[in-house]
Protein backbone atom coordinates (compact mmCIF):
# COMPACT_ATOMS: atom_id res chain seq x y z
CA UNK A 1 0.00 0.00 0.00
CA UNK A 2 2.61 2.56 1.30
CA UNK A 3 4.83 1.19 -2.25
CA UNK A 4 1.76 1.95 -4.48
CA UNK A 5 1.35 4.94 -3.27
CA UNK A 6 4.69 7.12 -3.42
CA UNK A 7 4.60 5.14 -6.97
CA UNK A 8 1.47 7.02 -8.25
CA UNK A 9 2.62 9.82 -6.62
CA UNK A 10 6.19 10.14 -8.07
CA UNK A 11 4.23 9.52 -11.84
CA UNK A 12 1.25 11.34 -11.63
CA UNK A 13 3.53 13.92 -11.05
CA UNK A 14 6.43 13.30 -13.08
CA UNK A 15 9.17 14.23 -10.22
CA UNK A 16 11.86 12.00 -10.02
CA UNK A 17 11.58 10.55 -6.29
CA UNK A 18 9.19 10.27 -3.94
CA UNK A 19 9.06 9.17 0.30
CA UNK A 20 6.63 8.56 2.56
CA UNK A 21 6.57 9.49 6.31
CA UNK A 22 4.63 7.93 9.24
CA UNK A 23 4.13 8.63 12.69
CA UNK A 24 6.03 7.35 15.34
CA UNK A 25 4.43 5.49 18.27
CA UNK A 26 5.31 8.57 20.70
CA UNK A 27 4.30 11.15 17.39
CA UNK A 28 6.95 13.10 18.31
CA UNK A 29 8.58 11.96 14.84
CA UNK A 30 7.97 10.97 11.30
CA UNK A 31 9.60 8.13 10.23
CA UNK A 32 10.81 7.31 6.59
CA UNK A 33 7.89 4.03 5.50
CA UNK A 34 8.37 4.01 1.83
CA UNK A 35 10.62 5.81 -1.11
CA UNK A 36 10.56 5.79 -4.73
CA UNK A 37 13.80 7.06 -7.15
CA UNK A 38 16.32 7.05 -4.50
CA UNK A 39 17.77 4.17 -1.91
CA UNK A 40 16.42 5.12 1.57
CA UNK A 41 20.32 4.88 2.27
CA UNK A 42 20.67 8.15 0.43
CA UNK A 43 18.65 9.52 2.78
CA UNK A 44 20.82 9.00 6.04
CA UNK A 45 19.86 11.68 8.59
CA UNK A 46 15.95 11.88 6.81
CA UNK A 47 15.04 8.17 7.94
CA UNK A 48 13.48 10.05 11.23
CA UNK A 49 12.91 13.39 11.70
CA UNK A 50 11.16 15.32 14.54
CA UNK A 51 7.95 16.68 14.38
CA UNK A 52 8.55 20.11 14.76
CA UNK A 53 11.67 20.09 12.65
CA UNK A 54 11.31 23.40 9.96
CA UNK A 55 11.75 21.04 7.24
CA UNK A 56 8.77 20.86 4.45
CA UNK A 57 7.84 17.30 4.69
CA UNK A 58 7.27 17.44 9.03
CA UNK A 59 5.38 20.83 8.63
CA UNK A 60 3.09 19.40 6.23
CA UNK A 61 2.50 16.87 8.70
CA UNK A 62 1.99 19.17 11.75
CA UNK A 63 0.05 22.03 10.10
CA UNK A 64 -1.80 19.23 8.24
CA UNK A 65 -0.87 21.82 4.83
CA UNK A 66 0.37 21.16 1.67
CA UNK A 67 3.70 22.58 1.62
CA UNK A 68 4.76 23.35 -2.21
CA UNK A 69 8.27 24.63 -3.23
CA UNK A 70 8.56 25.34 -6.96
CA UNK A 71 12.40 26.08 -6.84
CA UNK A 72 15.18 26.03 -5.37
CA UNK A 73 15.08 29.69 -4.65
CA UNK A 74 11.88 29.26 -3.00
CA UNK A 75 13.22 26.47 -0.92
CA UNK A 76 16.15 28.93 0.19
CA UNK A 77 13.57 31.18 1.11
CA UNK A 78 11.26 30.06 3.16
CA UNK A 79 13.36 26.80 4.02
CA UNK A 80 17.36 28.16 3.94
CA UNK A 81 18.53 25.02 6.38
CA UNK A 82 17.11 22.88 3.53
CA UNK A 83 18.93 24.24 0.58
CA UNK A 84 22.32 24.55 2.33
CA UNK A 85 21.82 20.92 2.78
CA UNK A 86 20.73 19.82 -0.22
CA UNK A 87 22.67 22.36 -2.55
CA UNK A 88 20.84 21.33 -5.79
CA UNK A 89 18.14 22.91 -8.11
CA UNK A 90 15.07 21.21 -7.14
CA UNK A 91 11.53 21.29 -6.25
CA UNK A 92 9.34 19.76 -3.68
CA UNK A 93 5.77 19.38 -2.53
CA UNK A 94 4.77 18.10 0.87
CA UNK A 95 1.39 16.92 1.61
CA UNK A 96 -0.47 15.03 5.06
CA UNK A 97 -1.20 11.56 4.47
CA UNK A 98 -4.66 12.19 6.14
CA UNK A 99 -8.20 10.03 6.40
CA UNK A 100 -11.34 11.36 5.53
CA UNK A 101 -12.20 11.11 9.72
CA UNK A 102 -9.51 13.43 10.16
CA UNK A 103 -6.77 10.87 11.50
CA UNK A 104 -3.05 12.14 10.74
CA UNK A 105 -1.15 9.32 9.79
CA UNK A 106 2.06 11.44 8.24
CA UNK A 107 3.27 12.91 5.03
CA UNK A 108 4.18 11.86 1.37
CA UNK A 109 6.78 14.34 -0.36
CA UNK A 110 8.30 14.18 -3.87
CA UNK A 111 10.74 16.36 -5.82
CA UNK A 112 11.55 17.40 -9.38
CA UNK A 113 14.95 18.91 -11.25
CA UNK A 114 13.73 22.89 -11.35
CA UNK A 115 14.92 25.24 -13.35
CA UNK A 116 15.46 29.00 -11.74
CA UNK A 117 11.78 30.21 -12.51
CA UNK A 118 9.93 26.94 -12.71
CA UNK A 119 6.49 27.13 -11.31
CA UNK A 120 6.20 24.11 -9.88
CA UNK A 121 3.81 21.84 -10.00
CA UNK A 122 0.47 22.66 -11.59
CA UNK A 123 -2.65 23.03 -9.45
CA UNK A 124 -4.02 19.60 -11.31
CA UNK A 125 -0.80 17.99 -9.98
CA UNK A 126 -1.15 19.26 -6.53
CA UNK A 127 -4.44 17.98 -6.70
CA UNK A 128 -3.25 14.31 -7.44
CA UNK A 129 -0.49 14.64 -4.66
CA UNK A 130 -3.27 15.25 -1.81
CA UNK A 131 -5.62 12.70 -3.44
CA UNK A 132 -3.01 9.92 -3.35
CA UNK A 133 -2.50 11.23 0.40
CA UNK A 134 -5.67 11.25 1.18
CA UNK A 135 -6.70 7.56 -0.16
CA UNK A 136 -3.65 5.78 1.54
CA UNK A 137 -5.18 7.83 4.61
CA UNK A 138 -8.18 6.38 4.24
CA UNK A 139 -6.46 2.54 3.48
CA UNK A 140 -4.54 3.44 6.70
CA UNK A 141 -7.62 4.08 8.63
CA UNK A 142 -9.07 1.17 7.63
CA UNK A 143 -6.46 -1.13 8.09
CA UNK A 144 -6.25 0.03 11.78
CA UNK A 145 -9.94 -0.60 12.48
CA UNK A 146 -9.61 -4.10 10.76
CA UNK A 147 -6.95 -5.23 12.75
CA UNK A 148 -6.56 -2.64 15.84
CA UNK A 149 -2.98 -2.23 14.99
CA UNK A 150 -1.58 1.09 14.85
CA UNK A 151 -0.10 2.77 12.31
CA UNK A 152 3.01 3.53 13.12
CA UNK A 153 6.09 3.45 12.06
CA UNK A 154 9.54 2.56 14.34
CA UNK A 155 13.09 4.19 13.54
CA UNK A 156 14.39 0.87 12.77
CA UNK A 157 12.10 -0.47 10.76
CA UNK A 158 13.39 -0.75 7.35
CA UNK A 159 12.27 1.60 4.26
CA UNK A 160 10.10 0.09 1.09
CA UNK A 161 12.01 0.71 -1.34
CA UNK A 162 10.57 1.55 -5.16
CA UNK A 163 12.34 1.60 -7.89
CA UNK A 164 11.48 4.75 -10.13
CA UNK A 165 10.42 4.49 -13.49
CA UNK A 166 13.34 5.22 -16.05
CA UNK A 167 13.75 8.26 -18.58
CA UNK A 168 16.29 7.96 -20.62
CA UNK A 169 19.72 7.67 -19.14
CA UNK A 170 21.86 9.91 -20.78
CA UNK A 171 20.32 13.10 -23.33
CA UNK A 172 22.16 13.97 -26.11
CA UNK A 173 21.73 17.12 -28.42
CA UNK A 174 23.42 17.88 -31.42
CA UNK A 175 24.70 21.90 -31.11
CA UNK A 176 26.80 23.33 -34.66
CA UNK A 177 29.03 25.92 -33.96
CA UNK A 178 30.27 28.64 -36.35
CA UNK A 179 33.51 29.87 -35.03
CA UNK A 180 33.92 32.68 -37.87
CA UNK A 181 30.82 34.27 -37.30
CA UNK A 182 30.48 33.16 -33.58
CA UNK A 183 26.68 31.62 -34.20
CA UNK A 184 25.75 28.43 -31.97
CA UNK A 185 22.41 26.21 -33.73
CA UNK A 186 21.33 23.47 -31.22
CA UNK A 187 18.57 21.37 -31.49
CA UNK A 188 15.97 20.66 -28.83
CA UNK A 189 17.41 18.02 -27.07
CA UNK A 190 20.62 20.42 -26.61
CA UNK A 191 18.43 23.51 -25.25
CA UNK A 192 16.66 20.93 -22.77
CA UNK A 193 19.93 20.21 -21.47
CA UNK A 194 21.14 23.35 -20.87
CA UNK A 195 17.77 24.79 -19.64
CA UNK A 196 17.30 27.04 -23.08
CA UNK A 197 14.43 28.20 -25.00
CA UNK A 198 14.53 26.49 -28.06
Amino acid sequence: MLAAAVVEAVEGTSAYAGSVFLRSRDRRSIVLAATCGVPPSLLGGWRLIAAGSPIPVAVAYTSGRTVHLASAEETMRFYPQLAVALPYAFGSCSVPVRASDGALFGALAIVWPAAPGSEGLSKAQRRHLRSVAGRLGDALAELHARTGVPVEWEPGTAAVETPAHSAAAVQVGLFDWDLGSGILSADDTFCAVFGLDP
